[in-house]
């Protein structure tokens, strides 16, 4: 027998969900007793789309900064650049894309591209480990949910 797409309709699916262990600073961040953890989780291919938007929009915004100040002087060029916020030699592509996978994939902590960027410049090795996880859940995709067990029958 083949595919079951029937079954596969009518089962429910969750977030792949792990824990990634912090490196010892961050246990200052953390309760008392509590392990120095960033929860996460894969993405749809939906948040996947946008992880890519906002990828594009880092270079598609470059870009146009370049051309509206074509004939400038250089230093006129990358102020701007830095007041739209983009600059390709700052935030590559690859780098961009991460930012938006730990923003949508963090589950606890919840952050925004902010709290991202200072992950990322304070702690290089959590940030990146944090994309990797994020990244290993998405490949593995949503999980099957366990149907709930039977009760027991009546007499």
């Amino acid at each position: 027998m083949g595919f079951d797409l029937k079954k596969y309709k009518k089962t429910k699916f969750k977030h792949a969900t792990a824990d990634v262990p912090l490196p010892p600073v961050f246990a200052d961040f953390f309760g008392e007793g509590e392990a120095p953890v960033w929860k996460v989780r894969g993405l749809t291919g939906q948040e996947i789309g946008r992880v890519q938007v906002a990828a594009a929009k880092n270079l598609n915004l470059s870009a146009m900064a370049d051309a509206m100040a074509s004939g400038k002087g250089k230093e006129k060029v990358k102020a701007f650049k830095e007041m739209l916020g983009v600059d390709e030699e700052k935030t590559p592509q690859a780098l961009a894309e991460a930012f938006e996978k730990i923003v949508i994939g963090s589950v606890e902590p919840k952050v925004d591209l902010e709290d991202v960027l200072l992950l990322c410049t304070r702690s290089p090795t959590a940030f990146y480990n944090i994309h990797a996880r994020i990244k290993e859940l998405t490949d593995g995709g949503m999980v099957p949910g366990k149907p709930k067990g039977s009760t027991p029958t009546q007499e």
